[in-house]
């Protein structure tokens, strides 16, 4: 994939997302796997701008939001003052539902102040959960013998380059190296070869 596409996704995505479309939809929408939105979105600069988008689609919705309220308040006053000539009330009992109906885009309710969460309860033997150790946020930590670590996924390559950095050098101790590198030095001599 060129770079211009991939600018040209990287953008794509960004306006579908201040738009609030959900992460999946995105993907499919621009025909790239989930998890390259996801590495996206883990990336902070993105994410800041993703935020700024919505902030501005959400001012705008709620911009129209008040026109259209206005409208609704000029309509229901004008039906206040017609009602008790009942000359032609309907006129404006139609154009009061058109404006009622009209889709409130804005943020409107209590619905989106906590993020819907799909909770899935597994039962696990009790054998099974004696080899997991957690922290005190009850994230796993230990698994066995194998400790478990939580990195964002951008720090995720840098990580292991370090490991494989080191590693290397653990396997390979006849070759001379100066103390004086550092591991990310050695991570960087082993990109290279």
């Amino acid at each position: 994939m060129s770079i211009s596409t991939t600018s040209s996704i990287d953008e794509r995505a960004l306006t579908l997302l201040g738009q609030g479309v959900p992460p999946s939809a995105v993907a499919n929408a621009l025909g790239v796997d989930p998890s390259r939105i996801s590495q996206l979105l883990a990336d902070d600069t993105f994410a800041a701008k993703v935020v700024e988008k919505k902030f501005e689609s959400l001012s705008k919705n709620n911009e129209r939001d008040g026109h259209i309220d206005n409208l609704e308040d000029k309509l229901l006053k004008k039906l206040q003052d017609v009602l008790p000539f009942m000359t032609r009330p309907m006129e404006i009992l139609k154009a009061f539902t058109v404006i009622n109906a009209a889709k409130r885009r804005g943020f409107s309710g209590n619905e989106e102040l906590t993020q819907k969460q799909t909770i899935v309860q597994l039962n696990i033997p009790q054998l099974v959960i004696n080899k997991f150790s957690t922290n005190i946020n009850n994230q796993v930590i230990r698994v066995g013998e194998q400790t478990l670590v939580t990195i964002p996924s951008n720090q995720m390559l840098k990580t292991l380059e370090v490991a494989n950095a080191s590693a290397l050098l653990q396997n390979n101790p006849s070759e001379q190296i100066n103390e004086s590198h550092t591991i990310g030095a050695t991570a960087e001599t082993i990109r290279t070869k």
